[in-house]
């Protein structure tokens, strides 16, 4: 479903909106938002009366989306940036049209406005612009997007939309080789179920649940053991059952340990 026929209140984004420190580092940086600091953005939507702030994650330098307000293809995307930046009033549609240039500060602040609306069906829209933050290297944007996801493909949102799927993928590969352990997470649960890049491979799966699992993700965990013991490796289990006893998931190392045994004992009897 188009945003353009949902979103027709006037809504104003304002730069002011996001913290000294964030905006201190954009006009201290001509380039654009590069640094490796934490970045906690608050945006405040007057439309609805919000305030969000990301729960984690930073903005790092990218080859990819906007990087500075030179690159924009116009200028009235300039000017809209800049204002955005000035803490001039910005209407929504203009908002939008920046996001859509590829502005990753633009399309977190878009994302915020739709998925507050709470309305599942635009989930699909909501990961795009997520995406489109952290393709331009607002990994802040992450956790949010690894949600929309879900959300998207639990309502069917991203029915007959295999490129925007790809997109979104792209940009969690992005993230996941960045550090972000979230983005791991579930690209291992993608490569094993196919929901995102339309086709599967356990090796990649494996890849990214070790990424996200070194980080502590016990989904990532659980995942990876149940992928060796589907494929009856019980030296991978082995390995698998230490790796969450490296972080301390008691459960998975008592439900691995249980399964261990069971294939042990199934291919003793198979022998015998």
């Amino acid at each position: 479903m188009s945003t353009e026929t949902i979103l027709t209140h006037r809504t104003v984004a304002t730069w002011s909106s996001f913290p000294e420190h964030t905006r201190s580092t954009c006009r201290n940086n001509p380039t654009g938002l590069r640094s490796r600091s934490g970045v906690v953005l608050l945006l405040v939507g007057l439309g609805f009366g919000l305030m969000v702030s990301p729960a984690s994650g930073e903005s790092i330098s990218s080859p990819f989306g906007i990087n500075a307000t030179r690159e924009l293809p116009s200028a009235r995307l300039r000017q809209t940036r800049r204002d955005m930046l000035e803490d001039r009033h910005v209407s929504y549609g203009r908002l939008r049209n920046l996001a859509d240039a590829g502005d990753g500060l633009a399309a977190w602040a878009v994302g915020q406005k739709l998925e507050a609306m709470d309305r599942p069906e635009l989930a699909s829209d909501i990961a795009h612009y997520y995406a489109t933050s952290v393709i331009s290297g607002r990994l802040f944007a992450t956790s949010r997007l690894v949600d929309a996801l879900d959300v998207g493909l639990e309502a069917n949102a991203f029915e007959n939309q295999p490129a925007r799927l790809r997109s979104i993928g792209n940009a969690l590969e992005f993230a996941a080789s960045n550090g972000e352990a979230k983005a791991a997470a579930r690209l291992a649960r993608a490569w094993q179920d196919g929901d995102v890049f339309g086709t599967t491979d356990t090796e990649k799966s494996e890849r990214y649940a070790r990424m996200a699992a070194a980080d502590g993700q016990n989904d990532a965990i659980e995942l990876i053991v149940r992928q060796k013991i589907a494929a009856r490796d019980i030296e991978g289990t082995k390995e698998a059952i230490n790796l969450a006893g490296s972080v301390n998931d008691l459960g998975m190392v008592a439900l691995g340990q249980n399964l261990l045994r069971q294939m042990q004992s199934d291919q003793a009897g198979e022998i015998e």
